[in-house]
């Protein structure tokens, strides 16, 4: 564990530009070895213990929104897929003399399978593996604050509910507990 994971739930932590994370009562860079003595957990832990379960417990909400447009898009690419696959045999079996007249259908016959796969079977993929690194990244940091607190003897609960406000957005209540 870092000294940074322990300091940017601390009051005392200072910025710097040339020197980085310090901190602000010895004006030097943190040095103790599995916790710091001085370390004052106040307004600012409250305030990130509630930042990182927010996002962490948003994004685990988008979990199935993310998985069904996927699914449909999956789905999209294998119409488009089947769509082409008739669309050839159609052209294929036409006569030279016909081939003039629906040469356009072998026009939308490359545009759905190059549509399918340069756009949609992609755009499915990106989808899954944005949630994949967001869900990781924010549960990494969920980890980090549960470990630093654990460290400290410090423990807390926590009551999240997300509620659509009258402009569709989301509001958020929290009930946090912080026993010390």
């Amino acid at each position: 564990m870092k000294h940074i994971d322990h300091c940017n739930l601390c009051e005392h932590q200072s910025t710097d530009l040339k020197i980085g994370f310090y901190c602000g009562l010895t004006n030097r860079k943190p040095e103790f070895y599995k916790t710091c003595i001085k370390a004052n957990f106040d307004n600012k832990l409250a305030t990130k213990i509630e930042d990182v379960n927010i996002d962490y417990e948003d994004i685990k909400r988008q979990k199935w929104r993310v998985y069904t447009n996927s699914i449909l898009l999956f789905i999209l690419g294998i119409l488009l897929l089947i769509c082409s696959y008739y669309m050839s045999k159609f052209v294929s079996g036409l006569k030279a003399s016909e081939y003039w007249r629906y040469r356009y259908v072998s026009y939308g016959l490359t545009a759905c399978f190059l549509g399918s796969l340069l756009f949609v079977f992609p755009a499915a993929i990106r989808l899954l593996n944005r949630y994949r690194n967001e869900i990781r990244s924010a549960k990494i940091d969920k980890e980090k604050v549960d470990k630093v607190l654990e460290l400290y003897g410090i423990s807390y609960t926590i009551n999240i509910t997300f509620t659509r406000g009258p402009l569709g957005y989301d509001e958020v209540d929290i009930d946090l507990i912080i026993k010390k």
